[in-house]
C-alpha cells in the first residue's frame, strides 16, 4: 500500500477538500449511518401505527417519526435500508436490540431530553417510549446486556428534518444524519506541489500517504 498512516485532527470544510492540491480517493469509510443497526426481527413503526419486522421494509416505505418540537408523530419515508455484519449488540430491557452507537432519546428531566448513545446508557436512566397507541411516556432502563458474535444487522436512514424512528417502542436516531463524518483516504500529489506537502507533514513526503480527514459535519449530541 505504501506510505505511513497519519492520524490528522485538522478539520476541512467540503470547499477546502474540493480545492486542495491533493488528489483524494476514498480508501475506506470509517463511520456512516450504516454504523448504527438492528438485527433481523427488530420492529419498526410504520405509517399505519403498526410495528413490523425491519426486514419487511424497503427504501421509499413510510414510517412514523417524532417531531421533537411540536411533540407529535409525523409520517416520514425511508431513504435507504441496508444490511451488514456487526459483532456487538446491546440488548435494552430485554426487548430492544441495537448497536451501541445508535442514539436513544433520554430524559434529562421531566421536560427535556437529549440524544444519548446506547453505549452510554446506565441502569436507572429514563428514555422516551410509546405504548403502541401513540401515547408517550418515560421508560426506565432496567437491564442492559451485550451480545458478542457476528450478526447480520439492518441500517435505516429516514428523511430530514426528523430523521428518527421508533424501534420496539423506543425513539432512536442515527448519530451522523446520514452524512459522512470521517473517512480514510489515500493521498496522492502532483510533482508541482511537493513543497506544500513538506510544509504540511513536516518532512519529505512519501507517497501515497494514508490520513484520516474529518469534515465539518458533527455528531448530534445536543439537548432538545
Amino acid at each position: 500500500m505504501g506510505g505511513p498512516t497519519i492520524n490528522w485532527d485538522h478539520t476541512w470544510t467540503d470547499t477546502q477538500l474540493n480545492n486542495t492540491n491533493f488528489r483524494l480517493r476514498v480508501e475506506s469509510i470509517i463511520c456512516l449511518t450504516a454504523c448504527v443497526s438492528f438485527p433481523k426481527g427488530s420492529l419498526l413503526l410504520d405509517d399505519q401505527g403498526k410495528y413490523r419486522e425491519i426486514e419487511s421494509f424497503k427504501s421509499g416505505d413510510i414510517v412514523l417519526s417524532y417531531n421533537n418540537t411540536d411533540k407529535k408523530f409525523e409520517k416520514n419515508h425511508i431513504v435507504s435500508l441496508t444490511t451488514h455484519p456487526a459483532n456487538e449488540i446491546y440488548v435494552i430491557n430485554k426487548t430492544l436490540r441495537v448497536t451501541g452507537n445508535e442514539l436513544i432519546y433520554a430524559a434529562v428531566n421531566d421536560q427535556n431530553y437529549k440524544w444519548m448513545p446506547i453505549s452510554e446508557l446506565r441502569i436507572g436512566n429514563q428514555v422516551m417510549w410509546e405504548d403502541g397507541q401513540r401515547n408517550v411516556f418515560n421508560k426506565t432502563i432496567d437491564s442492559i446486556d451485550i451480545i458478542h458474535g457476528n450478526t447480520e444487522v439492518y441500517s435505516i436512514e429516514t428523511a430530514k428534518p426528523f430523521n428518527n424512528y421508533w424501534v420496539n417502542q423506543y425513539l432512536l436516531d442515527p448519530p451522523f444524519k446520514a452524512q459522512l463524518d470521517q473517512v480514510q483516504v489515500r493521498v496522492y500529489y502532483t510533482a508541482a506541489v511537493p513543497e506544500y506537502l513538506w510544509f504540511l507533514f513536516g518532512g519529505a513526503p512519501v507517497i501515497p500517504y494514508i490520513i484520516k480527514i474529518r469534515t465539518t459535519r458533527k455528531n448530534k449530541s445536543k439537548t432538545k
